[in-house]
C-alpha cells in the first residue's frame, strides 16, 4: 500500500482517485475517493501490504469478487469494485456519510432498549441476506456498523460493512493464532473447535445487542485472549436489568450451543415481536465489569443433519446444518450430562398445567436473571419448523417461542438425568467413546492472600474426553502512588498425573508469559513447581496454561489434582531451605527496620536498613548506606516497585542519597519504612544539639 499524503490526490487503479483519509485500523486505511467515470464519491479501503504480497490470498479474494459485488441489501454497504494493481489491494464500496456505531457508543454510553433492538435487527437483516448467499461476515462489532446521518434512528440508516475483510484476515492469521475476528465477539465454537457458521454470526450480533444495552460486551474484563475465550465457553453472560422477554431472546442468541440459536432472520423476528413494554425502558447506566463469574450449567446438545458447516467462509447455511465437533458421530445426538440452570417460574408452571389449560406468558414480575439458559436444545424437527415459520414472516408471539423452548428444556433435562442415574460409572477401559459422555470438571480454589498485598486465585477445568487441563491464575496486586511494576514472579504447581512425570512438553502458557519448571536457583524441593513471570495489567491480571494431562475418569480427579497443587505450594512457601528471595511476594512474612544508631547530634545522618522476614529468617533488601544498585534488590522491586519510603518526625529529613539527616533537636523521633503494602514497626532515634 503506497503512502498517500492527505490533500495530495493520487490514482487508485485507472478509475478512482483518493482524496481524503477517513480512518485507519488493523486492516488498513479508509479513504474518500472519487469515481472518475461517474463523478460519485465512494469509500476505498486500502488493505495492508501484508495481504498484497500473498498471491494465494489475492487469488482467492478475486475469485469471490462476484459474490461480494452481488451481495445486495439495503442494510449492507455495497461493494462496488476490487482493485488489485501494483502494491494496491483495495475494496471500493458505497460511501456512508455518518459515523460508525463504536464512535456513537463512546459518546452516549448505552442505548435505550428499543433503539438497541432496532439497530440489532438491521444487522440481523443484513446477515440473513448474506447467509442466504452462503456468505459469512465473521467480524460483527460496532466498528463495522455504520450509521447514515450519525444516529441510529429507526434502524433504516444502519449499514453493515466489511464483508469479506475478516475472510481475508483469516488467510494470513489462522496459522499464527487460530482465531479470526475480535475476541469479545467470538462464539464459543470458534474457541473450542475452530468452527464458524451462520449461527456464529448470530452469536456476535447477540454480543452487539448486549453491548448496546450494557455499554460493554458480556465477557469483558481483565485477562488475555485465552481468558476471554474461556468465558465465552464456560460462564453465563451476566444478566442485565432489562425486561424478561428481551433477556430471554438475548440469552438464546448467546447460547453456547450453536444448534440452539435461531437463524438471523428468526432472531430479528423474535426481537420485533417483543411487546412495547419490553422496549420502552430508558437506557441503562453503563454496567461495570464483573468481578466474579457464574459457571454455565448446561446440557450441551449437538445435532448434525445434512452437510457439515466447514470453516471456509462458504459453508452450508441450511437450517439443520450446524457445527459438529471433531470426534462426535454425525449420525445422531450427543447429550453431555451437565445439568441446565433454573427454568423460569412461568415456564415451569406452564409445563405442569392441566391438559388443555392455557399457558400464561412470562410476566414482568420475573427477576432480571429469569429466562432460559443460553444452551437450551430444541429437537431438530421443532427447530427447523420454527425457523422456517419465522423466515416466512409469520408473527409467532415471543412468549410462545419462550414456552416451546422451556418445555424442550425440561424434557432434555429429564432425559439427561435419566442417563446419568441409569448409566452408572463409565467403564474407564471403554476408550474415547466412554469418555465422550463425561462432563468437564471444574474447580475454583479459594483466594490466597499474602502480607505483601498479593492475592492469588486459581481456576481449573479438566476435559476427560480430550485429556486436557486448563488452568487460570488470577493475580491481584493493587498499585499505590509512586509504585511501578511491570511484572511479578510467582510460584505455582502443575502436579503430575498418577501415571507420569511432571507435565512439561504438553504445557502451553499464554503468549508473553515467561514460565518454566522452577530451576535449581529457586531452591524449591517439591516436584512440578513452576516459576511464572506475570505481566501486570492494572491491579488484576489473569494468565493461563493449557496442559495435555490424563487425570483419569473419576468424578473428583480435578479436585484431588488441585488439592495436591495447593498442598505443594503451602509446603514450598513454608520450607526454610528454599531460596528466600525467589518469590518474595508469596514468601514474605513482613519487613523490619534497623537504624545504625539510636542517638545522633544535629547535622549528622542516620543510615537505615530494611530486612524482609521469611519463614526461616530475614534478608536485607535495602541499605541506605550502600551505593549503586546493591542498595536495592530485586525482591524490593517486586514488593514495592522501588526503594522503601522512609517516615520520620520533622527532626529527621530524608536525604536524596538515602538515609535521614538530623536537622533539629528531638528527644524522641520515630522512624518507619513502607514497602508496598508492608510497613515496619517504628524505631526510635534521639537528636541532640
Amino acid at each position: 500500500m503506497r503512502s498517500v499524503e492527505e490533500g495530495s490526490p493520487r490514482a487508485l487503479g485507472s478509475r478512482y482517485e483518493l482524496r481524503e483519509r477517513l480512518g485507519a485500523g488493523a486492516m488498513g486505511e479508509v479513504w474518500r475517493a472519487v469515481d472518475r467515470t461517474t463523478g460519485q464519491h465512494v469509500a476505498a479501503k486500502l488493505l495492508r501490504e501484508t495481504y498484497v504480497y500473498d498471491a494465494d490470498i489475492v487469488g482467492r479474494f478475486i475469485q469471490e469478487r462476484s459474490i461480494l459485488l452481488n451481495l445486495r441489501h439495503p442494510r449492507i454497504v455495497q461493494v462496488r469494485d476490487l482493485v488489485v494493481e501494483g502494491t494496491d489491494l483495495a475494496i471500493v464500496m458505497d460511501l456512508v456519510e455518518g459515523r460508525d456505531l463504536r464512535r456513537h457508543l463512546r459518546e452516549v454510553g448505552t442505548l435505550p432498549a428499543r433503539e438497541a433492538v432496532l439497530v440489532t435487527c438491521a444487522v440481523l437483516d443484513a446477515l440473513a441476506a448474506a447467509h442466504a448467499a452462503n456468505f459469512l461476515h465473521r467480524d460483527i462489532k460496532p466498528d463495522n456498523v455504520l450509521l447514515e446521518g450519525g444516529v441510529p434512528g429507526d434502524g433504516s440508516g444502519v449499514r453493515l460493512s466489511d464483508f469479506g475483510i475478516a475472510r481475508l484476515a483469516q488467510e494470513s492469521t489462522v496459522q499464527a493464532t487460530g482465531l479470526i475476528g475480535t475476541p469479545g465477539y467470538m462464539p464459543p465454537e470458534l474457541f473450542q473447535y475452530g468452527r464458524f457458521s451462520p449461527a456464529s454470526d448470530v452469536y456476535a450480533a447477540g454480543v452487539l445487542l448486549y453491548e448496546l444495552l450494557a455499554g460493554r460486551t458480556p465477557f469483558a474484563g481483565k485477562g488475555t485472549v485465552h481468558t476471554i475465550g474461556n468465558r465465552h465457553v464456560t460462564v453465563e453472560p451476566p444478566a442485565l436489568p432489562v425486561h424478561p422477554l428481551l433477556w430471554t431472546v438475548l440469552a438464546i442468541t448467546l447460547a453456547k450451543d450453536p444448534a440452539t440459536r435461531l437463524s438471523a432472520a428468526a432472531t430479528a423476528q423474535a426481537l420485533r415481536d417483543l411487546p412495547d413494554d419490553a422496549l420502552d425502558a430508558p437506557a441503562l447506566p453503563a454496567q461495570s465489569e464483573p468481578v466474579s463469574w457464574n459457571t454455565a450449567q448446561r446440557t450441551v446438545v449437538r445435532h448434525h443433519v445434512g452437510p457439515a458447516v466447514v470453516d471456509d467462509g462458504r459453508g452450508a447455511t441450511g437450517e439443520d446444518a450446524v457445527e459438529t465437533p471433531a470426534g462426535v458421530p454425525t449420525g445422531g445426538t450427543e447429550l453431555r450430562p451437565v445439568l441446565p440452570g433454573p427454568v423460569p417460574a412461568a415456564a415451569a408452571a406452564a409445563v405442569s398445567a392441566p391438559p388443555g389449560a392455557a399457558a400464561a406468558p412470562p410476566t414482568v414480575g420475573l427477576p432480571p436473571t429469569a429466562g432460559l439458559p443460553p444452551t437450551v436444545g430444541l429437537p431438530p424437527a421443532e427447530r427447523s419448523a420454527g425457523r422456517r415459520a419465522h423466515a416466512a414472516g409469520s408473527r409467532v408471539p415471543t412468549w410462545a417461542l419462550v414456552l416451546v423452548v422451556a418445555v424442550s428444556l425440561v424434557v432434555v433435562a429429564g432425559l439427561v438425568l435419566q442417563i446419568v442415574r441409569s448409566g452408572g460409572e463409565p467403564d474407564p477401559g471403554a476408550g474415547t467413546e466412554a469418555r465422550a459422555a463425561l462432563p468437564v470438571q471444574r474447580e475454583q480454589s479459594p483466594p490466597a492472600s499474602y502480607p505483601s498485598g498479593l492475592t492469588t486465585s486459581r481456576a481449573a477445568a479438566y476435559d476427560p474426553q480430550n485429556r486436557t487441563v486448563d488452568v487460570e491464575l488470577t493475580v491481584t496486586l493493587p498499585t499505590r502512588p509512586g509504585e511501578s511494576r511491570d511484572a511479578v514472579t510467582l510460584l505455582t504447581f502443575l502436579p503430575a498425573a498418577a501415571s507420569g512425570g511432571c507435565p512439561r512438553s504438553g504445557v502451553s502458557w499464554d503468549p508473553g508469559v515467561e514460565a518454566d519448571l522452577a530451576p535449581t536457583d529457586a531452591g524449591v524441593q517439591q516436584a512440578c513447581a513452576w516459576r511464572v513471570q506475570v505481566p501486570l495489567s492494572g491491579s488484576q491480571t489473569t494468565v493461563a496454561a493449557e496442559l495435555e494431562l490424563d487425570l483419569g475418569t473419576e468424578a473428583d480427579a480435578l479436585q484431588r489434582w488441585e488439592e495436591e497443587a495447593r498442598s505443594d505450594l503451602d509446603a514450598a512457601l513454608a520450607d526454610a531451605s528454599n531460596n528466600r528471595l525467589a518469590f518474595p511476594l508469596q514468601q514474605t512474612r513482613g519487613i523490619e527496620l534497623r537504624v545504625d544508631r539510636g542517638a545522633v547530634t544535629q547535622g549528622e545522618s542516620v543510615d537505615v536498613l530494611v530486612d524482609v522476614v521469611f519463614a526461616g529468617g530475614a534478608e536485607p533488601v535495602y541499605d541506605s548506606g550502600a551505593t549503586g544498585a546493591a542498595s536495592l534488590t530485586d525482591a524490593a522491586r517486586q514488593l514495592g516497585g522501588g526503594p522503601p519510603t522512609l517516615r520520620a518526625c520533622a527532626a529527621l529529613a530524608p536525604q536524596a542519597s538515602g538515609g535521614l539527616l538530623a536537622e533539629q533537636p528531638s528527644a524522641r523521633c520515630e522512624v518507619s519504612a513502607v514497602l508496598g503494602a508492608l510497613e515496619t514497626a517504628p524505631a526510635v532515634v534521639t537528636v541532640s544539639r
